[in-house]
């Protein structure tokens, strides 16, 4: 039976730079990426199929008046919907899916598939840092200083689509990103504080060789201690502490 990691976290941290750097790897390591459902025209670089099924708002009304998606939501201007049944095969086959999803959409799989879902968090600090909320929603704080500067280079280099940025001038396309991105780190704040149950996945500057590392050996550790017990908050929260 297989388990669903969630990839959570801020627009412009990286969750598709991992997703890169994981994929030539992903068979040998029996991970599958699960792609979401989007109405967002498709991004410099980016492949169909791989993150997304890019769909148009027909289709997507269309699969969402067949009851055919768990969870959908709206980031910026556009929708992203996580499909029910791509879940489900990976939960009945022998590998183990990987799937992006706000805090808030994690929260909601865990309700539907309690101990099947296993959170992950990426994050431009540390664990400590996450935990701190005069830290991590401060917007003059390292981490937010840095994740700030990841999106305005992803706006230089032209990995936002024109819609997207079409009629924002450049700092109102940053803090209209923002307000999304706070909303989701206080989300994982209290995810952390409250209910203990996501692992930090810490993406600091030019150090994506560590992440990928930290990345496997978390999944190669929680695949143990399911040989042995059922996956709880509890266990998350021990591996958490390795990485301290």
């Amino acid at each position: 039976m297989g388990k669903i990691i969630t990839l959570s976290g801020p627009s412009g941290i990286g969750k598709t730079t991992l997703f890169n750097l994981i994929e030539n790897k992903l068979e040998s390591k029996k991970l599958k990426l699960i792609p979401r459902f989007t109405n967002r025209p498709i991004r410099k670089g980016e492949k169909e199929g791989f993150e997304y099924y890019f769909i148009n708002e027909n289709i997507l009304l269309e699969k969402v008046l067949n009851n055919d998606f768990i969870y959908i939501e709206k980031w910026g201007d556009y929708y992203s919907a996580i499909e029910q049944k791509s879940l489900d095969n990976i939960i009945e086959s022998d590998y183990d899916g990987i799937i992006l999803a706000s805090t808030f959409g994690t929260n909601h799989l865990q309700f539907t598939y309690s101990d099947k879902i296993l959170p992950t968090y990426m994050w431009s600090g540390n664990y400590k840092s996450l935990k701190n909320n005069r830290h991590c929603l401060n917007p003059v704080s390292a981490d937010i200083r840095e994740l700030k500067w990841r999106i305005k280079k992803k706006l230089k280099d032209d990995c936002f689509s024109e819609y997207e940025i079409a009629n924002l001038k450049y700092d109102d396309f940053l803090e209209k990103r923002m307000i999304d991105n706070y909303i989701d780190i206080a989300a994982a704040y209290v995810k952390l504080n409250f209910r203990n149950g996501v692992f930090v996945l810490e993406n600091a500057h030019k150090k994506e060789n560590e992440m990928v590392e930290r990345f496997f050996k978390f999944i190669d550790e929680k695949r143990e201690i399911i040989k042995r017990q059922p996956i709880t908050s509890v266990s998350v929260a021990q591996l958490q502490q390795k990485y301290e």
